[in-house]
């Protein structure tokens, strides 16, 4: 992969984030994330366009790529729903949940349908028997993209959580990708490496701009496209694998659901103030930020503690990748962990 392409749209990424700020600006700061709301952390309005720098910055590189253009490009067209979707919430904040999931589902069916790829095999019972039926694989493979694109949104709600984590796991499957000669995993997850990274030098540790729902869709729209291509072109690799890679987000979306029906008067399309990374903002980064007088970083801290989760299974990955029975065990590991340090730092939910 060539350098110069590198650190071209690692440039365009900071400088579209950048811009995106100045804008705002002189549009009288129409479009920001204001400080009301339960899921609310920071200190001042900010614009949440971010993911419009991002997409930008993917689709100036679909272009120049000088290697797998096509799928760049495809991945641009199929991910073009639900990023659409996530920009107007982000500009209007009025786009119904319901729509903004269909959206994600709809860019999942463009994905099977443009590149070709989707889950066909996950080793578990006579599901693959199923799968093995193009219908039935086009429509899991799109609700797992669905799963994906929004559980980082669930994630996104501190300075550098999501992007973080993203390079974190986008880095997981490069190196898998390397390991094994896949160059298409390799050099997707480079892109999509460097291109978050422009966007998190602006936004971390002060917050400058939020990824918004834009950039945490397609954020989610790129980490599942690559975490189902690599088991489609390699039939070596599990699915399970993929699954331990995401399996952060995943845990958050899931456990989430799981609390809001135990919850009385609450629903899983309604946000609460008691995911993981809340929690930890009041108890641990709190404890830390006093400790260190850092008290105005109190919210990138909370991001740095996360970071270890995802780290954690990412390692994990790529040690065990040649191996489905201790990726398994792992996968089963994990959850247990959230759970135990979930209830560490619960505040009576």
């Amino acid at each position: 992969m060539n350098i110069f392409f590198l650190i071209l749209i690692l440039i365009l990424s900071a400088i579209l984030s950048i811009s995106i700020i100045y804008i705002n600006r002189l549009l009288g700061n129409k479009y920001i994330d204001n400080l009301e709301g339960v899921q609310k952390f920071h200190n001042a309005p900010t614009p949440r366009l971010g993911g419009l720098a991002i997409f930008l910055a993917f689709i100036f590189s679909s272009i120049v790529a000088s290697e797998y253009k096509e799928v760049y490009l495809l991945l641009v067209v199929s991910s073009t729903p639900i990023f659409f979707v996530g920009i107007l919430e982000d500009l209007y904040k009025n786009i119904n949940p319901r729509n903004r999931l269909l959206s994600a589902f709809v860019s999942g069916i463009l994905f099977v349908l443009l590149t070709g790829y989707s889950i066909k095999n996950i080793d578990f019972l006579n599901i693959d028997n199923l799968l093995s039926i193009y219908f039935v694989s086009l429509i899991f493979t799109s609700f797992a993209i669905s799963g994906i694109v929004n559980s980082i949104n669930i994630i996104d709600g501190f300075h550098g959580l999501a992007s973080g984590s993203l390079i974190i796991m986008f880095s997981a499957f490069a190196f898998i990708g390397w390991e094994i000669g896949d160059y298409l995993i390799f050099n997707l997850s480079i892109t999509s490496i460097v291109i978050f990274m422009g966007f998190f030098i602006i936004n971390f540790p002060f917050g400058y701009i939020f990824l918004g729902d834009a950039g945490a869709y397609f954020g989610g729209f790129l980490l599942s496209s690559i975490a189902i291509i690599l088991p489609s072109r390699n039939p070596d690799i599990s699915a399970w694998l993929s699954f331990l890679v995401c399996i952060y987000p995943i845990t958050e979306t899931l456990f989430s659901i799981y609390r809001k029906i135990r919850r009385k008067g609450h629903h899983p399309s309604k946000p609460d103030r008691v995911h993981l990374h809340m929690l930890i903002y009041r108890n641990i980064s709190r404890r830390i930020s006093k400790k260190m007088i850092l008290e105005n970083h109190r919210n990138s801290i909370t991001s740095v503690i996360l970071w270890f989760y995802p780290l954690s299974t990412s390692i994990i990955a790529v040690m065990v990748y040649k191996y489905v029975f201790a990726t398994i065990i792992f996968i089963l590991i994990m959850p247990i962990a959230y759970i135990i340090l979930y209830k560490k730092v619960s505040l009576n939910w």
